[in-house]
């Protein structure tokens, strides 16, 4: 096997799963300096990886690049998918043009890496995966109390991978840490299976007239709209239900945005209209970190008229 490199190195998932691990195994890996959707479709030429690592940005990318074939990515064994969650139908999308299904991955850096990560041999679709060994994954309710198996919960993470405290940091200690477990701070739910589907952020719920609506919910339905190219739902605070949901959207070239055409497409698919958003914004493109993550406090400051 060989490696894929392009996720920066300064980054938890590029250390550990690009440097690290193909130094441990003894395999080359493939770096790019600066990620490019046509730069890395020219190495899958060139050098055929056969392990390829990435965000899901740099996947949607790459079905952005109208150069791309199936037959580039023949000599892929497996396409892991980390740092952020994976939107279905880039997932799909993946899958129905190059063949390749893009297996999820899970941690944080408080978990040096991965915790848990889909294997081509284990592969649930929406999931990120099964725990790594000596990994262990408790979901609990806001109490702290154990829910049944395939309820959502607060995700607890322990194991010999995960950090025991902060350093220098007591005030994080005692709200991070509870009975040997890490609070991640996400959302989710483990299958009869022991598949772990992550479904949120506790941070990023939104919370209109007492009800939590967890964001990525309305982007995975706007996403299949097809004047939206990317988007991002956040709360903005109001008087009469403590929070209103705004979306953030890139339109599609040669497209424009109608809200209430956008409004009608979530009921049609059965959305409360409670979860609807009540402003629609355009924007050129969504504010990301280095690695990729949608900066959802920038866009909540920003104006939406």
């Amino acid at each position: 096997h060989s490696f894929l490199g392009m996720v920066p190195l300064f980054h938890s998932l590029g250390l550990t799963a690009t440097l690290l691990t193909p130094m441990r195994l003894a395999m080359p890996v493939n770096f790019q300096a600066r990620f490019s959707p046509v730069g890395t479709i020219q190495v899958l030429r060139e050098k055929k990886p056969t392990i390829v690592i990435g965000i899901p940005s740099m996947f949607k990318a790459m079905l952005m690049a109208k150069s791309a074939q199936a037959e580039d990515f023949t000599s892929i064994y497996a396409a892991v998918c980390g740092g952020e969650a994976l939107p279905s139908n880039v997932r799909d999308e993946f899958k129905n043009r190059f063949n390749v299904n893009l297996m999820e991955g899970y941690g944080l850096t408080e978990t040096c890496g991965p915790i848990a990560v889909n294997t081509p041999d284990q592969y649930v679709a929406g999931s990120v995966g099964r725990p790594l060994p000596g990994a262990r994954v408790n979901i609990v309710n806001d109490e702290g109390k154990p829910v049944p198996s395939g309820a959502e919960g607060h995700v607890l993470l322990g194991g010999s991978m995960v950090i025991d405290h902060y350093r220098n940091l007591p005030d994080a200690d005692r709200d991070a840490f509870v009975d040997g477990y890490f609070r991640s701070g996400d959302l989710g739910r483990i299958d009869a299976n022991g598949f772990l589907f992550i479904t949120g952020r506790s941070k990023e719920l939104i919370i209109v007239g007492g009800e939590k609506l967890h964001p990525r919910e309305v982007e995975e339905m706007l996403l299949e709209h097809p004047t939206v190219a990317d988007v991002a739902i956040v709360g903005r605070k109001d008087e009469s239900r403590g929070e209103a949901v705004v979306a953030f959207v890139v339109v599609r070239e040669g497209q424009t945005l109608d809200a209430n055409k956008l409004r009608e497409f979530l009921r049609e698919r059965g959305l409360p209209g409670w979860k609807s958003p009540r402003e629609v914004v355009a924007i050129d493109e969504l504010p990301r970190s280095p690695t990729g993550k949608v900066l959802r406090r920038e866009l909540a400051n920003l104006p939406v008229s």
